[in-house]
């Protein structure tokens, strides 16, 4: 190893997304994921901190017999979040197709155009501006 090099120095930005999970001070795991998918990465672990939030919560709540109804309600906002996440996530799948399309379309016109050019010209190229006298 060469001398002055730092064990721990953070590698140099890519343009993937990482996450970091710590359980505790010596287990960790590091996650990375191309750029155009961190958006699956942030719904997954969205969806499954709302549920594991919600049914902790609701365990520990359910401890005691009085506050039943403050655990259904934990439950049921676990799922709210969770169902928020899902939602959010379809429409920017959504959205980016759509996006995608319209890219298509807009390149198919563009290529259609090119092809009837020539033709509407006589195969001659560009016009020609007539010279004044």
């Amino acid at each position: 190893m060469a001398a002055g090099m730092d064990l721990h120095a953070e590698p140099p930005p890519t343009p993937s997304a990482e996450m970091t999970i710590m359980v505790g001070p010596a287990q960790s795991w590091r996650a990375a994921v191309p750029g155009d998918q961190a958006h699956h990465l942030i719904t997954t672990f969205g969806i499954l901190g709302s549920a594991c939030g919600g049914i902790s919560g609701a365990v520990l709540t359910l401890r005691n017999p009085n506050l039943t109804v403050l655990a259904l309600a934990e439950l049921g906002l676990a799922l709210v979040a969770a169902l928020l996440i899902t939602a959010c996530s379809i429409a920017r799948a959504r959205q980016e197709e759509r996006g995608r399309q319209d890219e298509r379309a807009r390149r198919l016109e563009l290529a259609r155009r090119a092809e009837q050019a020539p033709e509407e010209l006589g195969g001659r190229g560009a016009p020609r501006r007539k010279r004044s006298r």
